[in-house]
């Protein structure tokens, strides 16, 4: 059965405080604040590589396709995939769909109840729409102001080893 971690974008791979290699590049430093940031994305990588997760987006990212400003061209899945080393479809095994409510538990759920998994985990700076729907054992609440952090990723990865 395979490993599933439903995944938000904001706060998670992006975060209030990002950490550019000088602090004059704005380009790279909106881009770690609204974008990816390359060490946040690296934490994801490193997850997905020892676990074999695919990946469920649950942000708000599902509702549209373009990296705008960055490469507002291309499909900012291909882009993640591309900076985890994947392909779009070894990465991702879908997204959840919107509930008018705008509660993510309940999103989650369902998406659950049409896809049996193995095991699962839910990562996002924002889990009040979450825990109450989703066992809170199996949800990451991460900073907004830093993103995915290590031990973010250590948790991550202990739950995605336990059975649902």
């Amino acid at each position: 059965m395979k490993k599933v971690l439903f995944l938000d974008i904001d706060g998670v791979l992006n975060c209030m405080y990002p950490t550019p290699p000088y602090d004059s590049d704005i380009n790279y430093a909106d881009e770690c604040r609204y974008g990816f940031n390359p060490v946040l994305v690296a934490r994801l990588k490193y997850i997905v590589a020892i676990t074999g997760c695919k990946i469920v987006v649950s942000s708000t990212w599902r509702l549209h396709d373009s990296y705008a400003p960055f490469q507002p061209s291309r499909n900012w899945r291909d882009v993640l995939a591309e900076k985890l080393g994947k392909t779009r479809e070894e990465l991702f095994a879908g997204e959840t769909g919107y509930d008018n409510t705008g509660k993510r538990g309940i999103e989650i759920k369902r998406w659950l109840d049409e896809n049996p998994v193995g095991s699962f985990c839910v990562v996002d700076d924002e889990t009040v729409d979450i825990v109450p729907y989703i066992d809170e054992n199996r949800v990451v609440k991460t900073d907004m102001r830093n993103g995915l952090s290590s031990d973010d990723a250590s948790r991550i990865i202990d739950v995605l080893k336990i059975n649902s």
